[in-house]
């Protein structure tokens, strides 16, 4: 029996589908990144921040939101690449994004939360 390639279709900052979470929130506006062409567009991940302005997640696929706010799938949970992410984390926004259950891991890096991966 042939084996076939799965190619998975996901974000360059996502790092794995192993505890992903995605809930769908309200995108209300631009980023501080900018604009695509004439359209307002919020890059995948740029910070999702919720209504008190605390750090909850990533977009996780561009939103155009030149017509006004829509609903997106933010990610909630799982393991990002900072390094493709299109902005720079602040310390206290990783701090903030762990206690949602987002980390911080480069693609191929061990997972150090499970004990079988753990060095000796």
């Amino acid at each position: 029996m042939a084996m076939t390639e799965v190619k998975v279709n996901r974000p360059p900052f996502v790092n794995s589908e192993v505890g992903l979470k995605l809930e769908t929130h309200k995108v209300t506006g631009a980023s501080s990144l900018g604009t695509k062409g004439s359209d307002n567009i919020v890059p995948a991940g740029s910070l999702y921040k919720d209504a008190t302005n605390v750090v909850y997640g990533f977009v996780y696929q561009d939103v155009d939101v030149s017509g006004g706010a829509k609903s997106a799938s933010i990610m909630t949970g799982g393991y990002y690449n900072k390094e493709k992410l299109p902005e720079t984390l602040s310390s206290s926004d990783e701090t903030e994004l762990a206690k949602h259950g987002l980390f911080s891991r480069k693609r191929g890096e061990a997972d150090m939360t499970n004990a079988y991966n753990k060095a000796d």
